[in-house]
């Protein structure tokens, strides 16, 4: 009956050592999972502060409408070729308020480094070039608060 009673012991041992290997298993797949929910979660964090930060510190693309619309009230345009770089420059600065100022393109077509007979007209030698009324002439791609000056116009 001793006999017996140890086989059933080394049995009950088997098994416990069994069940310890398979908590412990269990235990370490919690870890992981944990792990992972822990990683998700941050990469989510940082993911949303990424997404706040860009629409909280972006300017409005549409800050610069009044200057531009007064710009054109006031019948100043902006003489220009697509290829020059300056000029690209220029439009880039007023971003979404382009769309409200009056621009000249000079490239002519089939020869884009021939300008416009309109802009000859105007005596445009150079781009970009802002062209006031009574045919004053500012050169270059200009600062918003040096535009604004000279035109009278509003900053925003």
């Amino acid at each position: 009956m001793t006999e017996l009673n140890r086989k059933e012991r080394r049995k009950l041992q088997k098994l416990e050592a069994k069940q310890k290997k398979s908590e412990e298993h269990v235990q370490r797949t919690k870890k992981k999972i944990a792990s992972r929910i822990l990683w998700i979660i941050g990469v989510l964090v940082v993911a949303t502060l990424a997404v706040w930060a860009y629409t909280s510190f972006r300017s409005d693309p549409h800050e610069f409408d009044a200057l531009a619309k007064c710009l054109s009230e006031k019948n100043i345009i902006m003489y220009g070729a697509y290829w020059c770089p300056h000029c690209q420059d220029q439009k880039r600065m007023f971003r979404d308020s382009w769309e409200f100022v009056k621009y000249v393109e000079c490239a002519s077509p089939g020869d884009p480094y021939t300008p416009t007979e309109q802009c000859k007209a105007a005596g445009v030698a150079s781009y970009p070039t802002w062209v006031f009324p009574g045919g004053s002439k500012v050169p270059g791609a200009q600062e918003f608060d040096k535009l604004a000056k000279i035109s009278g116009c509003p900053l925003k």
